[in-house]
């Protein structure tokens, strides 16, 4: 990707920087990247001096600070678990799903479904502090969480579920018509049921 999504080569940092992306939106290129078991490259277009485009600076240090704290939801071995949701997604490397917090929720709590593997804990990143949780057959609510977002450069948090095994998830466990009403799949099936 081009950091401005206009060009590979330098462009005039004024005239670039309203095309430029933000942290947030790095973040978001590098999360669709990760789920998709990819590599990004994101090219900055140097100036022709060779230095890095004002315009990309704070950006490109903001990313590096959140991943030095969330790597773990990134690199090595990650893939995306089922489903993507519009303030939260998801990526996810054997028994740990990483739950990307876009909008960081304003009750203290967050419901993911689909869920049918028994999840052993639920932990803030990066300080891994420990948060109460229940599941109801297929759906995960996480509760507790503090008041604002663990991140405080990017604002993009991550809670890291761990489950007894590689989860099993069906995206539409609420939904029948999106699993063709596979019975297995019905939402009125435990774990154990529906692993069986």
């Amino acid at each position: 990707m081009t950091f401005n999504d206009l060009s590979w080569g330098y462009i005039d940092s004024a005239q670039a920087a309203p095309y430029s992306y933000n942290a947030q939106r790095i973040l978001r290129m590098l999360w669709r990247v990760t789920a998709s078991r990819g590599n990004l490259l994101l090219n900055i277009g140097p100036a022709p001096d060779g230095s890095v485009p004002a315009e990309a600076i704070e950006p490109l240090t903001q990313v590096g600070q959140w991943l030095s704290a969330n790597g773990d939801a990134v690199y090595g071995q990650v893939g995306q678990a089922v489903g993507e949701f519009s303030v939260r997604s998801t990526t996810r490397r054997k028994n740990h799903v990483y739950v990307w917090n876009w909008i960081w929720p304003d009750n203290g709590e967050f419901t993911v479904g689909g869920y049918y593997t028994k999840l052993l804990s639920a932990r803030l990143l990066p300080s891994g502090k420990e948060l109460p949780f229940s599941q109801d057959k297929a759906r995960i609510t996480v509760r507790d969480l503090p008041a604002r977002s663990p991140d405080p450069v990017c604002n993009v948090g991550i809670v890291e579920l761990i489950f007894e095994d590689e989860p099993a998830q069906d995206r539409g466990n609420l939904f029948p018509q999106l699993w063709r009403g596979d019975r297995r799949l019905d939402r009125g099936l435990s774990y154990e049921e529906a692993n069986e």
